[in-house]
């Protein structure tokens, strides 16, 4: 933060607080990226992480509650943010929101989300997630509201998250920006250069899913094995102890954007994610990035990503049947799965190019700290 004539310039420190887990993780990488190339703004960042030992981390209510969890841990960036007099705050997620509503009266805040805690309860159960009692539902929600009411701006990963805001939340369309994390383009020059071939290899499908079990890994491991063993080989990146066997290859501790998970979506044919429970999966913009098809499931907002019959096909989740069907017709057709990769690679470099949606992001973090600079500037020149 500069002062001239007591009025804030550029550049501005902007304090991120971001959520670390599963894709989030990857979403700030590649955020921090275009943060660190933008000469306007100076960034603190503070990463929340769920798990810990000791008080309170042990007590019941906020061991077994990830949004308290999050949410005690966020106390002390924002803090910190509020001490340091920054001129705006990044909050990505909602789930680490729930007593920032003080904090964002002090300094003006974005509030980032993959998903509205009324999207979460769609797909919860699959994350361990369990409504609590009524009260506590009833409380939550005001203070959901309460921060909702008081960012500065909310930028959503999806549409899908966009109408639960409006029409659960209350909050006015204009406030919202639908800006989704995708993937770092440049790294994934192959994507533009999928071609047939006429190898008499296995097709190669590739699953990247932390979770194996409600990534729907448990599923595709029964489908390959009822249908396409032999004529495909299974990819497996996962954090789980998933043995391998024939046709089936696993690995773990895959990092972001390393090079061996660009090496596993370079070297494969279709990217295959049977999501059961989900919001918005970061890998599917890598995957588009790759130029590969994808076969996913109908959860979450996955279908605005893959386009049914254009980039890949959507299956209904946990129907096994149907997605040997999805694959078989893949499997079968190098020409199509050349033509629905490419149509994703378009589709990568129009929307969902992390690089751009990084620099959209600070466009709205630059919007809300020039708001404030016009505020604080008519302040002065009202007292005067």
């Amino acid at each position: 933060m500069v002062l001239e004539n007591g009025h804030r310039r550029p550049p501005w420190q902007v304090g991120f607080v971001m959520e670390q887990t599963l894709g989030h993780r990857s979403h700030t990488q590649t955020l921090g990226w275009g943060v660190e190339n933008d000469n306007e703004l100076e960034a603190d960042w503070s990463n929340v992480e769920f798990e810990s030992q000791g008080l309170p981390w042990s007590l019941p209510v906020v061991s077994s509650n990830w949004s308290v969890r999050g949410s005690l841990k966020a106390i002390s960036p924002l803090r910190r943010a509020v001490a340091g007099q920054f001129d705006a705050l990044f909050i990505h997620t909602i789930t680490i929101s729930l007593f920032a509503g003080k904090y964002m009266d002090r300094v003006p805040t974005v509030l980032s989300a993959d998903a509205t805690p009324e999207n979460y309860d769609q797909v919860g159960s699959w994350y361990g997630h369990k409504k609590r009692p009524r009260p506590i539902e009833y409380l939550k929600r005001r203070m959901r509201r309460r921060v909702f009411r008081k960012a500065a701006a909310i930028i959503t990963w999806c549409h899908w998250a966009e109408d639960s805001l409006i029409t659960d939340y209350g909050v006015d369309r204009e406030r919202i920006h639908v800006i989704a994390p995708g993937a770092a383009i440049d790294m994934f020059p192959f994507g533009a250069e999928r071609h047939v071939n006429g190898s008499g290899r296995p097709v190669k499908l590739l699953f990247v899913g932390g979770d194996f079990h409600r990534k729907g890994g448990e599923v595709l491991l029964k489908v390959h094995r009822a249908a396409l063993r032999g004529r495909t080989e299974l990819h497996l990146v996962t954090q789980e102890d998933v043995p391998p066997e024939d046709g089936v290859f696993v690995y773990r501790g895959v990092g972001s954007n390393s090079p061996e998970l660009l090496s596993l979506y370079r070297d494969a044919d279709v990217f295959v994610l049977p999501t059961l429970g989900d919001c918005f999966p970061v890998v599917l913009g890598e995957a588009m990035a790759a130029g590969l098809p994808i076969v996913t499931t109908d959860v979450g907002a996955l279908p605005e990503a893959v386009k049914h019959g254009d980039n890949g096909f959507v299956v209904p989740a946990g129907d096994d049947v149907a997605l040997a069907s999805a694959l078989n017709v893949l499997v079968e057709n190098k020409e199509l799965r050349v033509q629905m990769g490419l149509a994703g690679r378009r589709l990568a470099e129009e929307m969902y190019d992390s690089k751009v949606n990084a620099q959209r992001v600070i466009d709205v973090l630059k919007g809300v700290c020039r708001d404030r600079q016009r505020s604080e500037s008519d302040a002065v020149t009202a007292g005067r």
